[in-house]
């Protein structure tokens, strides 16, 4: 081999190293390191699966659903845990693995058709629903209790939902202003009460300077004005002193009373 053909494969060799230094320099080394590189897992908890994802894309990780488990006041899709947790370090391309939310449970709507308002809302409570919205129609001739129902029977609803119901009532309840019963004979109010279809549900007597209301507390009236049923400031025994629902109130034919008389 001549001396010019040792020098030139000579160079050539130095050439090729340096641009392999130069590439793995400029290149390689970077990757490997971008590959190796810790980042800090983000807060996952309480975003949507597909924020997540995003999050944890952007520093190069990823997301794997372990579980999904019912939670009642929790939207579906949402990431209720995390694996590792919030501002951990982890090498880049790792997996966090997460445990979604599945929403409410559900159950199926049962056939409450033909049942009592009050029995259709046991049958509701047995499987874990309430009453929705109530609407009532009067037909005398038809038949009576539940005639619709929304969602319908059969229907998955999430636990904790209400249902709609169409009641048939025979005839439409008449509401009365209620009067004001104080100062009045309790004798005479029973009577009058009676007669006109009203429920007395509860008389309660005590001494006129005994505290304690009709109805549980503020929603009766005490005293009177005038001097009905009182002699020398006080009232006579067997005098009404309070009544729920108060005087004013709306009340439906029916509908029960509870009065406070003196001893």
């Amino acid at each position: 081999m001549t001396l010019g053909k040792l020098l030139f494969l000579i160079l050539a060799v130095v050439a090729l190293g340096g641009t392999t230094v130069v590439v793995a320099d400029l290149w390689f080394m970077p990757w490997l390191i971008h590959q190796q590189a810790e980042v800090l897992v983000p807060e996952l908890v309480g975003l949507d699966t597909e924020q997540a994802e995003a999050d944890l894309a952007r520093i190069g990780l990823r997301l794997l659903t372990a579980e999904e488990v019912f939670d009642q006041s929790v939207p579906a899709g949402t990431v209720l845990e995390q694996d590792p947790v919030a501002l951990r370090p982890v090498r880049r391309g790792r997996p966090v693995r997460v445990v979604l939310s599945a929403g409410a449970p559900l159950t199926r709507v049962p056939d409450v058709s033909g049942l009592s308002l009050r029995q259709a809302e046991l049958a509701l409570g047995r499987v874990g629903l309430r009453l929705g919205r109530v609407a009532r129609s009067y037909d005398p001739d038809g038949a009576l209790g539940i005639v619709a129902q929304r969602p319908h029977p059969g229907a998955e609803s999430p636990r904790g939902a209400g249902v709609n119901l169409l009641v048939r009532e025979g005839l439409e309840r008449s509401y009365h202003r209620m009067p004001d019963l104080t100062g009045r004979p309790i004798n005479r109010v029973r009577q009058d009460l009676t007669r006109a279809g009203f429920d007395i549900r509860r008389v309660t007597y005590r001494s006129e300077g005994e505290s304690g209301s009709a109805g549980g507390g503020g929603g009766g009236r005490t005293g009177r004005g005038g001097d009905g049923g009182r002699t020398g400031g006080r009232s006579l025994p067997g005098t009404v002193l309070d009544q729920w629902p108060a005087a004013g109130v709306r009340i439906p034919t029916g509908g029960s009373i509870e009065l406070v008389a003196s001893r």
